[in-house]
C-alpha cells in the first residue's frame, strides 16, 4: 500500500543467487508486475541483460485488510458501548487513535478515518468496522437484564430481510 525500497533475492536460470534493489511504488496491488530494468538474464551470445519481472504478493496482516485502496480494521465494542455510545481506541498503522461511537451504533457500521490508512497520514483512509462482542460468560445478573430487555422491548432484526 505504501511505497518502499526492498532488496529481493532470486535465482537465475543457471541457479546462481542474485539480488536487486527494487522500488515498490505506493498503491501497488496483489498480482501486479514490476519491471526491474537490466536485472534479468543476459541475452544469448553475451548480449545485454534483459529485465527482471516481479509479481507482487501482498501478505495478510493480523489486524488490517485491504479494501480497495483503503485499509479496514474491525473494532470490537460491547453491547452497551454500541447502545449508549462511547469513545474507543482504534489501531492504526502509526499507533492508535480514538473515535466516538454514537449511541445506537449497529454491528457492521463503518466509520471512515480520513488519511489514517497510511503510516504517513496521506492518501488512504482507514475504515473502522464495528464488531459487537458479547461477554464470554455472562453472569446471572447480565442474563436477567437481557431477558428483561427481550420481554419488554421485543424486535426482530430479520423481519423483512431475505
Amino acid at each position: 500500500l505504501e511505497g518502499r525500497e526492498r532488496t529481493v533475492r532470486y535465482r537465475d536460470r543457471g541457479g546462481a543467487t542474485r539480488s536487486a534493489r527494487v522500488k515498490i511504488p505506493a498503491g501497488v496491488r496483489d498480482g501486479q508486475k514490476i519491471r526491474v530494468r537490466g536485472k534479468g538474464e543476459a541475452a544469448p551470445g553475451g548480449g545485454a541483460r534483459g529485465d527482471l519481472y516481479l509479481v507482487i504478493r501482498i501478505a495478510s496482516h493480523p489486524l488490517f485488510e485491504l479494501e480497495g485502496e483503503h485499509l479496514r480494521v474491525d473494532v470490537p465494542v460491547t453491547v452497551y458501548e454500541a447502545a449508549l455510545g462511547a469513545t474507543v481506541e482504534v489501531p492504526t498503522l502509526s499507533g492508535t487513535t480514538r473515535i466516538k461511537i454514537p449511541a445506537g451504533t449497529r454491528g457492521g457500521q463503518v466509520f471512515r478515518l480520513k488519511g489514517k490508512g497510511s503510516s504517513r497520514g496521506e492518501g488512504t483512509d482507514l475504515l473502522a468496522r464495528v464488531r459487537i462482542v458479547l461477554p464470554d460468560s455472562p453472569d446471572e445478573a447480565t442474563l436477567e437484564l437481557l431477558r428483561d430487555w427481550r420481554d419488554h422491548h421485543p424486535y426482530d432484526p430479520r423481519d423483512g430481510k431475505p
